[in-house]
């Protein structure tokens, strides 16, 4: 597990390693100041637009799941909670028949969700079974995302400044 970010480091280092000390620090710095100013400027076209919610990776994964969670069965079980049953599509991604596969959800009053799958609390976002669920009640799985993928919060981890070691300090 820790091999692949070291190997990940060691390719964007491969071409500074034999410069000095302070010529390898100023590349980390440098490359740290484009990357995120890149990807801040990526986000920034969007942060006035009311129709974008999430980042553009959690936006393909909404609709992946929203196409997904269309192939899903729901049926309603809780008469005081939200629970459901929902049962999966009986073939695989290769058309080899399987078993089907129910998975048991519940939406509760407060905003969270729970799933068989696990994926809720794991990934802090609805699975195609809890999308279904909502589908079902008609309520919208946004509310259900954790606020670390709205738009504003990736605007806030990259709108962070990257001093230079000639910019730190008092301004006159």
């Amino acid at each position: 597990m820790t091999t692949n970010c070291a190997e990940s480091f060691n390719m964007v280092m491969r071409g500074v390693r034999g410069l000095p000390l302070v010529g390898i620090v100023e590349f980390i710095m440098y490359g740290s100041a484009k990357y995120f100013r890149e990807c801040y400027m990526a986000v920034s076209p969007s942060l006035n637009n009311p129709s974008v919610v999430f980042g553009y990776k959690k936006t393909e994964y909404l609709e992946d799941k929203i196409k997904k969670a269309q192939q899903h069965t729901v049926t309603r079980m809780g008469t005081t909670e939200l629970r459901f049953e929902v049962t999966c599509n009986g073939t695989s991604s290769r058309g080899v028949h399987r078993d089907r596969i129910v998975h048991a959800c519940v939406i509760q009053e407060d905003g969270r969700i729970r799933c068989k799958c696990f994926m809720p609390k794991l990934y802090r976002m609805p699975c195609s079974h809890v999308i279904a669920a909502c589908r079902e009640l008609g309520v919208s799985p946004v509310p259900y995302f954790s606020a670390y993928y709205r738009k504003e919060a990736i605007a806030s981890t990259w709108n962070q400044e990257v001093y230079g070691y000639a910019t730190v300090g008092t301004f006159t």
